[in-house]
């Protein structure tokens, strides 16, 4: 909840060049990417993609996927284990190379503040 009193108002005003969002993409983003093998392996824990986490992690709720799918996934979480995060110390930021940092532009204001009403006691 927020009171009336802070609520923020949009002010219509162009937005200057330094406040635009620009988006880089990659030439070839699958350029980099391995080829997924025809018979993964068995499953080898990693540093961040542990047995704890992989035996957690339900890949399958349906039950629906053949045995070799599932070493195909589990293969695939464990060759981008980074790309996950399953507590706060493995947080990280995206690539500024595909995210660069937005800046928010703000508009200079002087506050105000009006007298509360008086009520009798």
């Amino acid at each position: 909840y927020k009171p009336v009193a802070r609520k923020v108002r949009t002010v219509p005003e162009p937005i200057s060049e330094e406040f635009h969002i620009t988006r880089r993409l990659p030439d070839n983003p699958l350029e980099g990417l391995l080829e997924l093998p025809i018979h993964p392996p068995d499953f080898i824990p990693g540093i961040r993609f542990t047995q704890e986490r992989a035996d957690t992690l339900d890949l399958d709720p349906a039950n629906w996927l053949w045995p070799e799918e599932l070493k195909l996934l589990r293969w695939i979480v464990l060759v981008h284990e980074v790309a996950f995060v399953w507590d706060a110390s493995e947080r990280g930021r995206f690539k500024e190379e595909y995210f660069p940092p937005i800046r928010i532009a703000t508009v200079p204001h002087t506050p105000w503040v009006q007298r509360n009403i008086p009520i009798p006691p």
